[in-house]
């Protein structure tokens, strides 16, 4: 699996992977990237912003793509 998507066993069955997350404010400045528990949500709250999920994605090297989350506007 890729270095960023995982499996925790043992603390909640139901809510095993943590799949990758880019936020990305704007494609000259590198995204922070981060980790979610579970299913993504459509939106997120991360440093006093809402961000949306878009159809964007990087390459997961070898697991599920990393998802591209803007600003919300």
């Amino acid at each position: 699996m890729s270095e960023f998507v995982r499996t925790s066993p043992g603390r909640n069955p139901d809510d095993r992977d943590a799949h990758g997350v880019d936020l990305v404010v704007d494609d000259t400045r590198p995204a922070v990237r981060m980790l979610i528990r579970g299913v993504l949500p459509h939106t997120l709250e991360q440093g006093g912003r809402v961000w949306a999920a878009t159809a964007e994605a990087h390459d997961g090297a070898g697991g599920p793509p990393i998802a591209v989350y803007r600003p919300q506007t």
